[in-house]
């Protein structure tokens, strides 16, 4: 057996559910209103993660950016969501 076959038997055993990894041709944009979009970038730094956050505002024609620090004893998923949540609520 290949490691390949290996690993594939490997994955295939687990019994989590994987959801399907949908992409977006990034040449194509149709459909997609990036005006309205929040774009993050999740960054790992010494003693926690730097999430930075940019969204457009169409009143000014400019993209705002915010960062947030998560710290090493946080709950990075909760915060990212809450951090998701509220800017969301802004737009």
């Amino acid at each position: 057996m290949s490691f390949k076959s290996w690993i594939k038997n490997w994955l295939d055993s687990d019994d989590t559910s994987y959801t399907q990894d949908l992409r977006i041709d990034s040449g194509s944009t149709k459909g997609i209103d990036s005006e309205n979009s929040m774009r993050f970038e999740v960054t790992p730094a010494r003693g926690g993660l730097v999430i930075t956050v940019r969204i457009y505002d169409r009143k000014t024609d400019s993209h705002n950016w915010v960062n947030h620090v998560i710290h090493d004893d946080e709950e990075a998923s909760a915060r990212i969501a809450e951090i998701v949540s509220m800017n969301m609520l802004r737009m």
